[in-house]
């Protein structure tokens, strides 16, 4: 069995600094940070091509010893909920048998993802060993926590297996996985897969468009039954279909909100080439320039030819918005719109000359 080893040796000190210092760059591509975690589901196998060098941190371990937690080192983050309470079966595959893969999962419902790397209650399970290969839960394991490979300089080691027992979710909850590749500065990536437990995380609910809303006369607002993934938005819109679809108007483009940040979306703006006329519409979910409609987590499509109905209204005055209260002496006033409409930031003016105050005198009698 290899084992994470502990040698102190001048020369494998230097390597070690050269390697914590290719590690102390900060986590910035998405999906290695917990609020960019990737959205995951039971019944796929999510397959991990590389994992770019960073840190994120140092997580709360609640079994083990080490005073400051474990730091997740060339990290990807992971979320799902649960559709079915039960036992969680998890395995991490990685593709090279020579790499140390380390992964803990947190139970985050209802809270600040931050809270993460320090709330020592939300950890429903972990698995830290120094052992390569393979890891993640077993039926037969007994323990869910193990530490960290440990030891003297030199043998014989501590190394606790690369399995721990299966953590219990309960329905409806939310949760958060770190999978973090401890050692090597070869990233060849890994395969992470969910079976052999009780609990469900697949959603089965079909998805859907749940209603559609015309903004303004060239922007269409649509909101989805579910979080769907962005990857299978295409930019131009081709996943759409309107109708009655006045000659020359086209849908030009399409944005999935939240997809700038994330990987997954519940709204989509899509832009129109021109005004639609008043009237009623119909959206219609069709199969786009990339093959398929919108894909849920799961990978399961709208339905071809599902749609909803809209109406194009004509257009309405944005009345003033509401001045907020504001404390003695103020420098800042703050203004908001409840129109129909959003207001376009690009139709402010940043020296604020869209708008005049006049000052008033107020007497008060004692």
């Amino acid at each position: 069995m290899t084992v994470r080893k502990l040698l102190v040796l001048p020369w494998v000190v230097l390597l070690a600094t050269v390697s914590l210092s290719l590690r102390a760059q900060t986590c910035t591509v998405l999906g290695q940070t917990p609020a960019t975690a990737f959205p995951v589901c039971g019944s796929n196998t999510f397959v991990q091509d590389s994992v770019p060098l960073c840190n994120d941190g140092t997580v709360a371990v609640p079994s083990c010893s080490a005073a400051d937690g474990y730091t997740a080192i060339n990290p990807y983050w992971y979320k799902f909920t649960c559709f079915k309470s039960g036992t969680l079966g998890l395995l991490i595959s990685p593709r090279n048998s020579g790499d140390d893969y380390d992964w803990q999962l947190w139970d985050v419902t209802g809270q600040d993802l931050n809270t993460i790397y320090t709330n020592v209650n939300q950890v429903v399970g972990d698995n830290w060993s120094g052992v390569y290969g393979n890891t993640g839960t077993s039926p037969t394991a007994t323990a869910s926590s193990e530490c960290a490979s440990q030891g003297p300089p030199g043998p014989p080691f501590t190394s606790p297996p690369p399995f721990s027992s299966m953590p219990t979710l309960i329905q409806g909850h939310n949760y958060l996985l770190l999978v973090s590749h401890y050692e090597g500065n070869g990233q060849s990536g890994y395969q992470l897969s969910f079976g052999g437990g009780t609990a469900s995380i697949t959603d089965t609910t079909q998805p859907a468009i749940a209603a559609a809303q015309a903004v303004c006369q060239s922007v269409i607002g649509v909101r989805l039954n579910k979080n769907m993934t962005c990857a299978s938005l295409t930019s131009i819109g081709s996943d759409f279909s309107i109708s009655p679809m006045p000659p020359g108007i086209q849908i030009s483009s399409a944005v999935g909100n939240n997809c700038g940040s994330g990987f997954d979306m519940d709204s989509i703006t899509l832009m129109l080439s021109g005004n639609l006329p008043v009237g009623t519409y119909t959206l219609t979910a069709v199969n786009g320039t990339d093959g398929n409609t919108l894909l849920d987590i799961c990978g399961t499509a709208i339905p071809v030819g599902e749609g909803v109905n809209f109406q194009v209204i004509p257009p309405q005055p944005t009345l003033m918005g509401v001045l907020l209260p504001s404390g003695c002496a103020p420098n800042v006033l703050t203004l908001v719109f409840n129109g129909p409409s959003p207001i376009q930031c690009s139709s402010i003016a940043a020296d604020g000359s869209d708008f005049s105050t006049t000052k008033l005198s107020v007497r008060v009698d004692i």
